[in-house]
């Protein structure tokens, strides 16, 4: 089957189009026929050789398809999947329990790009218990997580605070329910949140850019404010001064996805919780640009451009 490997760490180049064997499914998983494959930042930072603890070269990418089962169980029916490698390819396997059914009415290319960006926002949110009229601050609210918590935090009724790199971007994730757009490129995002607060900050801040957003962002936080971190892009780290948490009883959290598709239970609360929201057409997968297969250097320089909106999907 035709796939994409990373043949070495580094750049995009080391992505390469090949020829490799297609992969038997396991007890316990299905083999399914991808029809569309979404990037996420974490493939980048596989490719590069900083997302800790990840696959050796030569590995095939991807961390969620879309597609029909082709061997398991659940043979022939339309499914999105999380794969956590070997997504862009013609053929991946997954987990039963990290298998279900594209909802009525959307794309192979929205199904593709659902799991990832809505099951993190949510859980985001979740762990952050958010409530009414509670103001709450998105990080790179462009992007595919960004522009699912931004639908989701303006549905549970919060004031949103949305940071992005272009006045077109924030147009957008307006249009989406945010009330305030941060051009971080033009102006001091912390500046402005005090700003448009008159000083008193945001209960919750969505963070997973790191270094010294996550420092900036974490002193905007008021008086029994929250903060998840689902990433750190940049690569950055910081210590945290445990006074800084006392001194406003801050609450800080962690989030890894993967950690959590184990417990069925959760898992099966959000995406009832998610498909709902789909069938009440109150949240959109935001698909911005469409890539081949064989296009993939080009989709992780598109990614890596910061001129990308929502989610970025290869399709086959």
């Amino acid at each position: 089957m035709k796939a994409i490997a990373a043949e070495a760490l580094g750049g995009p180049e080391v992505l390469q189009l090949t020829e490799v064997e297609t992969p038997q499914p396991a007890p316990g998983m299905v083999l399914i026929k991808v029809e569309a494959a979404a990037l996420n930042y974490a493939d980048v930072m596989m490719r590069a050789g900083v997302y800790p603890g990840g696959p050796q070269p030569p590995f095939v990418p991807g961390l969620e398809v879309a597609g029909t089962v082709a061997e398991g169980p659940r043979q022939g029916e339309r499914v999105m999947a999380l794969t956590w490698a070997g997504g862009y390819a013609e053929y991946a396997l997954a987990n039963e329990n990290a298998v279900w059914p594209i909802p009525e009415g959307m794309s192979s290319a929205e199904a593709a790009g659902f799991l990832v960006a809505n099951l993190t926002a949510y859980f985001a949110l979740w762990m952050a218990d958010l409530k009414p009229d509670e103001r709450v601050l998105i990080h790179a609210a462009a992007g595919g997580v960004g522009t699912a918590a931004v639908q989701l935090a303006h549905e549970m009724g919060a004031e949103i605070f949305a940071t992005s790199s272009s006045e077109e971007k924030l147009k957008r994730i307006k249009a989406l329910g945010a009330e305030h757009g941060i051009n971080y490129a033009q102006s001091d995002f912390a500046a402005e949140v005090r700003r448009l607060t008159h000083d008193e900050g945001v209960d919750i801040v969505l963070e997973m850019i790191g270094g010294e957003v996550f420092e900036r962002s974490l002193e905007l936080l008021r008086n029994l404010g929250r903060m998840v971190l689902y990433g750190r892009v940049s690569g950055e780290g910081r210590m945290i001064d445990p006074a800084v948490l006392l001194t406003n009883s801050l609450g800080l959290h962690g989030l890894y996805l993967g950690g959590l598709v184990a417990d069925a239970d959760l898992m099966k609360m959000a995406m009832d919780d998610l498909r709902e929201y789909v069938r009440r057409k109150k949240l959109r997968v935001m698909v911005g640009k469409h890539f081949t297969l064989a296009e993939a250097a080009e989709a992780h320089r598109f990614l890596e451009s910061r001129q990308s909106f929502g989610k970025i999907v290869l399709t086959l």
